[in-house]
C-alpha cells in the first residue's frame, strides 16, 4: 500500500470516527432525554395510582370554582 492510499484511508477512518462521535452524542442526548420522561412517568404513576385521592381533589377543586 502506498502513501497515498494509506492517506485516503487514514482520512475515511477519520471521518467515520467523528460521525461515531457525533452518533454517540446524539446517543448520549436521547438517553438522558428518556430517563427523564421515564422518572416523569415514575412521579405521575404514584399521583394516578391513588384513584381516591385524585377524585376527592377533583371534587374539592369544583367546590371552590
Amino acid at each position: 500500500m502506498d502513501m497515498v492510499a494509506m492517506d485516503t484511508d487514514h482520512e475515511k477512518l477519520r471521518e467515520d470516527l467523528e460521525k461515531v462521535e457525533q452518533l454517540e452524542d446524539k446517543i448520549n442526548t436521547e438517553l438522558v432525554m428518556l430517563r427523564e420522561k421515564i422518572h416523569t412517568m415514575d412521579v405521575e404513576l404514584i399521583t394516578f395510582r391513588d384513584l381516591d385521592s385524585l377524585r376527592r381533589q377533583s371534587e374539592q377543586k369544583k367546590q371552590v370554582h
